[in-house]
């Protein structure tokens, strides 16, 4: 089994729920998922997505399948929100 977590990071997730930035709730939890699933040795990918217009698209890989987890754990917690939701591109783009 492989996962991939696809995060957005579109200005919208600087936004706040009952007193909380979207895109630190969002980190939270993928970081707490990335343990879990690195605790139990599945291979696992994450990337974050924002666009600059329909024509300038941005897929970021945050960790790539195979590659140590404490580096993909570092780039998530770098992330901040950027940009506009355009997931279109960002789901093509993401293949195992």
């Amino acid at each position: 089994m492989a996962v991939l977590f696809l995060l957005d990071l579109s200005l919208s997730t600087d936004s706040y729920a009952d007193g909380n930035r979207v895109l630190d709730v969002v980190k939270q939890a993928v970081i707490l998922f990335g343990e879990v699933l690195s605790e139990h040795d599945i291979d696992f990918a994450m990337g974050g997505f924002y666009s600059k217009t329909r024509n300038n698209c941005v897929y970021q890989a945050l960790k790539d399948f195979g590659e140590d987890w404490t580096k993909g754990k570092q780039k998530i917690g770098a992330v901040e929100p950027q940009g506009y939701t355009r997931i279109g591109p960002a789901l093509r783009h993401s293949k195992p």
